[in-house]
């Protein structure tokens, strides 16, 4: 009847409506979201160089005697790792919260309309954050890779600033200088290539389980 097609017709314009408003909503959160991320990451970032290069010009002479503390391990701190801790304290933090409250309203509206569906989706969400919590844990745990990368950085650096000194020495010197410097590359390699087949596990099984976990659900 005429009544029904304009009461069908009145809910579509009305959830039309919401749709586009939750749409513009979500843009300007976004836009927000990553605003004041990326400034808070650069002012984290600004603040740590700026602390970390004031600590350095006060040090002793003997304080550079260390092999760890070689300028090339010293300028790929200040740049490299001070750029990963701006990514990790940033956008890691907005996935995080972004999803608990998607799971925690999402657990609330199941409860609100169906406890059996909410019983059901709370005992299966840990298979759904399994998955991510491993390739997460596979992919920030790069310790060993670090300590190589600053190794690779501290002995290119010596031979750079002290190019004269090799060349002096022969070429049988530089290519023990040169196999050492290829080692050190070369155990990076195999430590990422063996941590690749578990990230490639872990990223298969996240993007299956997101099916399994719709279909077990409905």
């Amino acid at each position: 009847t005429d009544d029904s097609m304009q009461n069908f017709v009145d809910k579509r314009n009305f959830w039309t409506m919401v749709f586009a408003l939750l749409c513009v909503g979500k843009g300007i959160c976004s836009y927000l979201q990553k605003l004041c991320f990326a400034m808070g990451g650069e002012r984290l970032t600004y603040n740590l160089r700026l602390k970390f290069f004031s600590s350095l010009m006060h040090k002793s002479v003997g304080w550079f005697d260390n092999k760890h503390r070689a300028p090339g391990v010293l300028t790929k701190i200040l740049t490299e790792d001070i750029n990963s801790l701006n990514g990790l304290t940033t956008e890691s933090v907005a996935v995080v919260i972004e999803s608990a409250l998607g799971l925690f309203f999402s657990c609330l509206i199941c409860v609100i309309f169906s406890w059996r569906v909410a019983l059901v989706v709370t005992c299966t969400c840990p298979f759904m954050v399994l998955g991510g919590i491993g390739q997460a844990k596979l992919q920030f745990n790069q310790r060993a890779n670090d300590e190589s990368s600053k190794a690779a950085a501290g002995l290119l650096n010596d031979i750079i600033l002290n190019y004269r000194t090799v060349i002096s020495l022969g070429k049988k010197n530089q290519e023990l200088m040169l196999e050492k410097y290829e080692s050190i590359l070369e155990k990076t390699m195999d430590d990422t290539a063996r941590k690749a087949h578990y990230q490639g596990l872990f990223f298969a099984y996240t993007q299956s389980i997101r099916f399994i976990y719709v279909a077990f659900v409905f």
